[in-house]
């Protein structure tokens, strides 16, 4: 089933400017190449078996920019009235980031109090066998189920970046994010027709605001 455009094309300008950011990025990273760059995880996505990673490099006193992505594929128990069973789950996600450390804190890029503006790309798969509804047949059937939900978006951050002998870094950080998405459903089963939906509520089509917080540890190199 094709995601309809009148909900691409918002998706697809934010991905053309998030492009445009990655691009910005390895030039900072080309003209700033003496600077410190900081490899930094999130601890607590371990317990979603998935991998969080973050780059980021300054691109002067008062700047930095900084990409992230995650991916992961764990399991998970499901209401029972969406599935007897666990929900496969799949996401990835890519996050561009530029970082301003304001000259009130008295600290330079990147350590310190900082504001952030990025974009994001966001990719999530559902995977459960369970009941939806045939509106053809009227009724209710078990079927493989899977449901595919990619959003784009942006967001603001306010966090604070401490440098432990200007090499080990604890991030913590929280803020804001706008989402959309255009989620797709398919089933399948002997006496399924293609028209059938979820028999349960699985997630909404319009993302809307989200809240976004974290930890990171990493090191400057």
């Amino acid at each position: 089933m094709a995601i309809p455009s009148i909900s691409r094309n918002p998706i697809r300008i934010v991905l053309r400017r998030l492009a445009l950011a990655v691009l910005l990025a390895f030039v900072g990273l080309g003209v700033h190449a003496q600077a410190l760059t900081g490899v930094k995880i999130n601890p607590l996505s371990i317990f979603l078996l998935t991998a969080n990673i973050q780059v980021e490099h300054p691109i002067s006193d008062r700047f930095s920019l900084q990409f992230g992505a995650f991916a992961g594929s764990p399991s998970m128990k499901a209401d029972t009235n969406l599935s007897p069973d666990k929900v496969h789950y799949t996401w990835f996600g890519l996050t561009p980031e530029l970082r301003y450390y304001p000259r009130f804190a008295k600290k330079a890029a990147p350590e310190g109090f900082y504001l952030a503006a990025y974009f994001r790309f966001r990719y999530l798969s559902r995977k459960w066998t369970g009941p939806v509804y045939a509106p053809s047949l009227d009724s209710t059937l078990i079927a493989d189920n899977q449901q595919q939900i990619p959003a784009a978006g942006m967001g603001g951050m306010i966090g604070f970046q401490f440098l432990i002998k200007k090499k080990m870094a604890l991030d913590l950080y929280t803020g804001p994010q706008f989402l959309v998405s255009s989620p797709v459903f398919q089933a399948q089963c002997a006496s399924c027709a293609g028209n059938e939906r979820p028999a349960g509520k699985i997630g909404p089509a319009f993302m809307g605001m989200e809240m976004r917080a974290g930890i990171s540890l990493g090191y400057f190199f």
